[in-house]
């Protein structure tokens, strides 16, 4: 998927669509930031832009092609010409995060930007060390079909380091406690190998 030349576009947008979801119940100041927004964001693609008002999709036209964002339940997803990502997270793992990627149980506070072919994919968990938390992340990973690389190991203080890799695929593998909070931040960034 390559998607690049839109990813500014598409943050924007998500951050936009914000603005849109609550159109039907918004006072007048509501609906003059609304349009103000809209018209930044024309005024930055140089294309047009609608927007359902019940729903706070958007599709807007610029002189690359068609960009359309949507968004249901902390997701929010874009399609451009070139491809479509998914962003999301909240305190429910997104549907849209591939299967080969697993969380531990217990995970909270989840975020997933990507899509099929790759994406980053954190949580967080309580009650482990970082190092525990990772060893237990490889065991789930090695189940989906990930290999770990051992001569990948990085260790810094309160964070651990690891690569896998699994057919076409790389998955780097981040794992730091959160010092003073009792919670450790898991982190993959899953990459399509290129030949």
């Amino acid at each position: 998927m390559k998607i690049s030349k839109f990813m500014p576009l598409a943050a924007a947008l998500a951050c936009a669509l914000l603005i849109f979801l609550c159109a039907g119940c918004q006072g007048i100041e509501e609906q003059i930031g609304k349009t103000i927004a809209e018209k930044a964001i024309e005024g930055a693609t140089g294309g047009s832009m609608q927007v359902n008002t019940e729903t706070g999709d958007m599709k807007i036209k610029t002189p690359e092609g068609e960009v359309n964002v949507s968004g249901k339940d902390n997701q929010f997803k874009v399609t451009t010409p070139e491809g479509e990502a998914v962003f999301g997270g909240g305190e429910t793992r997104p549907a849209s995060v591939p299967e080969d990627l697993p969380n531990l149980e217990g995970a909270v506070d989840f975020s997933w930007a990507g899509s099929a072919d790759g994406g980053m994919f954190s949580f967080m968990v309580k009650g482990l060390e970082h190092k525990a938390a990772c060893e237990k992340e490889i065991s789930l990973l090695s189940g989906k079909g990930w290999k770990l690389n051992e001569e990948t190991l990085m260790e810094f203080e309160g964070m651990m380091n690891r690569t896998l890799e699994k057919e076409g695929y790389s998955l780097s593998l981040s794992c730091s406690a959160d010092k003073g909070k009792g919670t450790v931040t898991v982190v993959m960034i899953k990459s399509k190998n290129t030949p």
